[in-house]
């Protein structure tokens, strides 16, 4: 461990796009400075240029590596080079998601690797052989998942002992306001297969005129939602333009505070950062059963949960009302669970003590 008074800890991440996992990490690094207690400082190094682009900034007084290289293998390999100088000021590295674990392990450091994993499934690939890589890549690590549904599901499989491996899910900062007027349905999420944009779509083509007038509009933020392609489909489902493609934004609570109704067709997720932000802004959250979500969503109680299908979606959206009393029960419910079990405190709290658990035991048995 260093002889420093403060320990010294650099987050990897690949860009600072508006993900969940981005967003995160910025507030936890905002709020890990507010406390002095702590005894630890947290710095941020990016790696990755196009297709990424950084929108979001890292908190005023926190230092910013940015190496910016290409995504792919090769520059994956030349961000490594460039980091491991880096890891000369540093006593641990947090490696943030799977392809910066393969960064960190390329950077060859001489310092801790705490990798953490925001998901609950990862392909084993072509007879095994990615599951094989990256179980040597995590050796050594120390593993953290943000949602036990992640633990459950890939701790064993990456070679560690589940009952050994922390979890510690995300935080909030309390969103004051303000709050609406609120109208149209919003679903944040950026274009991949898992977030199952095209359920939502033919749920939302289902509807009757007067049905998706009535919740209109229909608004799909996150990266790659105002790509051409994406937008014509959106068209396609509805010529009025009350389905549309926004792309990426900074302040995505501002916006769910003035929606009626949040949205998350997902497959799976780690701990979905959008069921925590519709609660952090008062607003409904109707989402898929789907691994993670399972472990935020108390099902008509703080949410409502519904089969990831097209026509279950359909019939969801349909039975929506916003005027209905147990809407408003269900957004007080979610409120009150926020604040109770994911305060940025806690957070940060339970990330000092696994990087000077770290720091002082770096291979994780």
């Amino acid at each position: 461990m260093s002889k420093r008074d403060t320990l010294r800890v650099l987050r990897l991440m690949s860009h600072l796009g508006t993900g969940g996992t981005e967003k995160q990490c910025l507030e936890v690094l905002e709020h890990a400075k507010t406390r002095d207690d702590l005894g630890v400082q947290i710095h941020l190094a990016t790696y990755c240029t196009d297709p990424f682009v950084h929108v979001l900034d890292p908190p005023v007084g926190v230092r910013w590596h940015r190496l910016d290289r290409p995504w792919n293998v090769a520059g994956a390999v030349a961000a490594a080079r460039a980091l491991r100088p880096l890891l000369a000021d540093y006593d641990v590295l947090h490696a943030m998601l799977w392809p910066s674990v393969y960064v960190a392990r390329l950077a060859r450091p001489r310092i801790p690797i705490v990798a953490s994993v925001h998901n609950t499934v990862q392909p084993a690939g072509p007879y095994g052989l990615k599951r094989k890589l990256d179980r040597w890549m995590f050796r050594g690590t120390r593993l953290v998942f943000n949602s036990a549904a992640g633990r459950d599901a890939l701790a064993s499989p990456l070679g560690f002992d589940p009952s050994r491996v922390p979890v510690v899910p995300n935080g909030k900062r309390l969103y004051g306001g303000p709050f609406g007027p609120r109208r149209g349905v919003l679903c944040v999420a950026r274009i991949s297969p898992q977030k199952r944009h095209d359920i939502l779509l033919s749920a939302i083509a289902r509807l009757d005129d007067a049905t998706r007038e009535r919740l209109a509009p229909f608004e799909f933020v996150g990266q790659g939602t105002d790509a051409d392609e994406f937008r014509r489909r959106c068209r396609e489902v509805d010529a009025r333009g009350l389905v549309e493609g926004v792309g990426e934004v900074r302040d995505v609570e501002s916006r769910m505070a003035r929606a009626s109704l949040v949205v998350l067709p997902t497959d799976h997720e780690g701990m979905p950062n959008v069921v925590l932000e519709a609660w952090n802004t008062k607003t409904p959250v109707l989402a898929s059963r789907a691994p993670g979500v399972l472990e935020l969503i108390r099902d008509g109680h703080d949410g409502l949960l519904v089969d990831n299908t097209a026509e279950a979606w359909a019939e969801a959206l349909r039975s929506f009302d916003p005027l209905d009393p147990r809407v408003e029960a269900r957004v007080d419910a979610g409120r009150r669970r926020l604040e109770a079990e994911f305060s940025l405190d806690a957070v940060v709290e339970a990330w000092a003590r696994i990087y000077r658990d770290a720091a002082l035991q770096p291979t994780q048995l």
